[in-house]
């Protein structure tokens, strides 16, 4: 019975932990608006919707011009509370189907001060940019958006 009740104990707190994916750098570059809409950013080859009119919609466009990186990782706090990054946490809803273009990453966001959930969506044509993002598929994952 000891020795059942200790295989028990071990099963659950020997249990391998699945290991925390290393942060990826998806892109870098410098941070462009598109001319003809006013909800489209672009850095390289990755493209960012976002809501005119926003908080989040006016920080970027101070950077316009600027460089600019966007980077998946499962440890957010590395990054800090500085100016220049934004942090968006979120599960990840993502596919990549060859053939398919543009690919579309979409990140569910839950407000942390309303409760409410909200997408973030990201389009590219790369395929080899697209695919970074498969380690984090279906899990939560910060995106940290940072401008120098």
């Amino acid at each position: 019975m000891r020795a059942l009740a200790l295989a028990a104990l071990c099963a659950s707190v020997c249990r391998a932990q699945a290991p925390v994916p290393a942060d990826i750098v998806v892109v870098s570059g410098t941070l462009a608006h598109h001319y003809f809409t006013n909800d489209l950013f672009r850095i390289d080859t990755l493209w960012m919707q976002v809501a005119p009119d926003t908080l989040f919609h006016r920080w970027l466009s101070q950077g316009i011009n600027a460089p600019a990186s966007i980077v998946l990782t499962a440890t957010p706090d590395q990054f800090g509370d500085r100016r220049n990054v934004r942090i968006l946490t979120g599960t990840l809803m993502h596919s990549t189907t060859p053939g398919q273009s543009p690919i579309v990453h979409t990140m569910f966001v839950v407000d942390q001060q309303t409760g409410t959930t909200g997408p973030v969506t990201f389009e590219t044509d790369d395929l080899a940019t697209a695919v970074k993002f498969d380690r984090f598929d279906d899990a939560t994952v910060s995106i940290v958006i940072q401008i120098q």
